[in-house]
Order: structure tokens, then sequence, then C-alpha cells
């Protein structure tokens, strides 16, 4: 009896007992393949153990761009022999900024020999783009080629220290029975690049598209693979763009990264800092709020707009804030402060880079929404931050001795949230209840 041929999905792993579209389990189309069609290795080679104390560990050196957004998310810097994914929307500059971080690093580094592979551009287009970011080096040397084996051949015979590969979905090898950009593709030359950055001591910077979910493309195991997984992402609310990072094996996840795309390329943009901030006037609608992302603390505005609708219920228009959310705390307004929300049109407006925010701006919401019912000036020396709860109560956030901190070399700026225990610092306000809040705003 002809023994039956089974199948397995590249993606998952998943066998199936005949081929299929689309795999059952990760929901990926055209990864199903023959399992036959596998590359078996015979590995014959003994595994030999080391002791930990055997292992000697030297510090990672470490290819500094030195702009210092860039090198906060990194952890310090590109470390050699690393291999770094960087993805990020269509049009969004990631070509860009990556030959800006190029010529950032030949400023300092001019022997620095840098390879830009491109499988997208021609060879004049990239030189185009990198006039016009002011990079014009003979130390970099620009390649354009799709084919891996040809690649493989040419990165064996010449040396480099620090290559880009734009993209890695461009690329194809011929030994493998599918289209470029493909599940087998992607997966299989990112193992061969990962193979040559160790092998040759070699920092590879990958940039990489995404899918129509806002993933990076190809299989998950692409994130797994590499050492660092970086995007670049333009904010909603603003023009600037967010660096950040979601995997990073030589330093924190936290940190994020502010850019502003100017004619000369990327500049950092920094006045969302709250070191920076600087506002003389108070306005009515307008509440303050922050937030902790890795070691900054960055600050956000809350504008309300509240006009009463004499037609009937009021309609909500909500930007940079989870609608639902809004909802909700505009329920606990009208339950516990008595105030008719639902005969008032609601526009609601964030300020500021809102790419981390979540319930901790629950305060500054209420106070601007009471602010604009009531036509109260709220004084610009008053930083909200707390969750709001369906009882009507404040509940503290994690870090705020660390938000704190940021206020102690600024007298004038009061932290209205609430804390556990007595308080005994004379730059924080602690309110318990949305009538403490009422307070607190109506006091000149």
């Amino acid at each position: 009896m002809k023994k039956s041929e089974e199948f397995i999905c590249e993606n998952c792993e998943k066998k199936h007992l005949s081929w299929a579209g689309k795999c059952s389990m990760c929901n990926k189309w055209n990864s199903i393949i023959k399992l036959s069609d596998r590359e078996v290795v015979n590995c014959i080679d003994e595994i030999k153990p080391l002791k930990v104390s055997q292992i000697s560990f030297v510090s990672k050196e470490r290819i500094k761009t030195k702009l210092n957004e860039i090198d906060r998310v990194l952890g310090g810097g590109f470390v050699k022999a690393s291999v770094t994914l960087f993805g990020g929307a269509p049009g969004v500059g990631k070509s860009t900024l990556v030959l800006g971080i190029i010529k950032s690093i030949l400023a300092y580094k001019e022997n620095l020999n840098i390879l830009y592979l491109s499988g997208e551009e021609t060879c004049e287009q990239v030189a185009a783009r990198s006039l016009r970011v002011k990079l014009n080096s003979s130390s970099m040397k620009i390649v354009h080629e799709s084919k891996w084996e040809k690649i493989e051949n040419f990165l064996n015979k010449n040396k480099f220290e620090f290559i880009v590969i734009d993209s890695i979905q461009t690329l194809y090898s011929e030994n493998i029975n599918s289209l470029s950009g493909s599940i087998s593709q992607i997966k299989i030359i990112t193992e061969c690049i990962i193979k040559y950055a160790k092998n040759n001591n070699t920092t590879i910077l990958i940039i990489g598209h995404i899918n129509k979910e806002g993933g990076l493309a190809g299989p998950k195991t692409l994130e797994h693979m590499v050492d660092t997984v970086i995007s670049l992402d333009k904010d909603l609310n603003s023009n600037v763009r967010v660096l950040s990072s979601s995997k990073n094996r030589f330093g924190s996840v936290e940190e994020i990264g502010l850019l502003k795309m100017e004619k000369k390329g990327f500049v950092p943009h920094c006045e969302n800092i709250f070191s920076n901030y600087k506002r003389k006037e108070n306005y009515v609608g307008c509440a303050l709020s922050c937030f902790k992302s890795g070691s900054r603390v960055f600050y956000l505005e809350i504008e309300t707009l509240a006009v009463e609708n004499k037609l009937g219920t009021g309609k909500r228009v909500i930007y940079g804030i989870d609608i639902n959310r809004v909802s909700l705390l505009l329920a606990i307004i009208e339950k516990f402060l008595k105030i008719p929300v639902n005969s008032y049109d609601v526009y609601i407006n964030v300020v500021g880079v809102s790419r981390s925010i979540n319930r901790e701006i629950d305060l500054a919401i209420i106070a601007s929404l009471i602010s604009s019912f009531k036509s109260i000036k709220i004084s610009n020396n008053l930083i909200f931050l707390g969750e709001v709860g369906l009882s009507g109560r404040i509940r503290p956030i994690y870090n705020c001795e660390e938000i704190k901190s940021e206020f102690k070399s600024n007298k004038e700026i009061k932290l209205v949230t609430k804390i556990e225990g007595k308080n005994e610092d004379q730059n924080l306000i602690n309110i318990a209840s949305l009538d403490e809040l009422m307070r607190v705003i109506s006091t000149p």
C-alpha cells in the first residue's frame, strides 16, 4: 500500500493530511508544503557542554549612532555581530532614517566599511536620497541585487563592518521553490544572514515591510530569530515619528525616541519631554497629564469642548483616546457629579505623543471635562494623574514615585493624584474622590 504524503505549515509547524491554501491553525495563506520537500541534515558532531565558570564573557562593543533618540531605543547603539529588524509603514521614512544613521556614524567613524544592499531601489535612487540627507561618503558602498546566491558570494569576497538590507522581502534564493517575500524565502534567508553576522562579526540592519494588520510581514519566528526589533510609527495626533523597540537582547524595550522629518532628514523632537514644558496661560477645558516611558516623562494636554445641544442627545467627537473609555468617564461624571452630560456635545483632543497612554490619564480627562462644563480655568501648574474606577474612586498609579522625581526641580508644579499613606510632599495633592477633584479645580 502506497504511503500517503504528509504536509506541514512552515509558519506554525502544524501537520496536514493534504495540501490546503490556508493553514487551519495560524490562518496563513500559501504556507503549507510537502514534508518531504524539507531539507534534512544529519548532525554527526558531538555536543560538548561547558560549565558557566569555563565561559569567558566580554562586554559587546557597540557602534553608536551619536543620535541620542536612536541610541536610547537601541540601548546605547548597535551591538557588533548583532542583527536588527527595522519595520514601519510604507512612506514613514525607514530608508531616510537609516541613511541618516549611516551619515551620523560616518561622521565620527570615517573608515567604517558600510554596505547598503538595496533590493527595491536602484543604486541611483539610493544615491539621490543619500545626497538629500547630505550623505556623500566613499566609505558607504551601494549594491542593487535581490538574488541571495549572488549576494552571499559577494559578501564572502568583501569584508564589511555594517550592512543594511533594504528590504528582506525582496530577496530570494533559487534553491527555495517559492516566490520572493514568501514565508520560506524570508525564514531561510534570514537564517543565512544571522549566521553570516555571527561568523564575520558584522552588524546587520534588516529593513522589513509590515502587513495589513500592522505587524512585520513574514513568519512570526522572524522576530524571534533576530537580536533586536525596532519600528518607526507616525503619531496619530502629530507629525512626530515614534521609534520604539518590541525586542532588545541588549537593552530595555521601554524607551521611545521622538523624531521629526525635515528637508535634511530626521532630527530629534523633544518638545513633549516634561523638562521642556512651557505653558504660561490658563484655558477653559485644558488639563495636563503625563506618562513615563523608559527613563523620561512626557506630558500630554487634554483639550475638551462641551457645548449644550438643545435638539437632542449630544454627540461625541474624540481624537487620540478610546471613545469607549471616554463614554465610561462621562457616565461616571453624570452619576457622581450630577452633570447632565447627555445634553452636551463633547469634543476631546489629545495634544502630544499619545502612543503610550492608558488609564492613568483618566483624572486629566475628567478634569478637562469638568473645566469645560463649568467654564473654569485650570491652573497650568497642575498635573492630573490617576485611574478613575466605576465607583468614582481614584486609584493610584504604579510608577508615581518615579514621576514625582521629575518635578523636584520645579517647585511650582503640583501633581494631583492618589497615593497610599500620609502625604509629606508639598508638590503633591492627594485626592481620593471626584468631589475632592472638583475642589482642587475650583480653587484659584
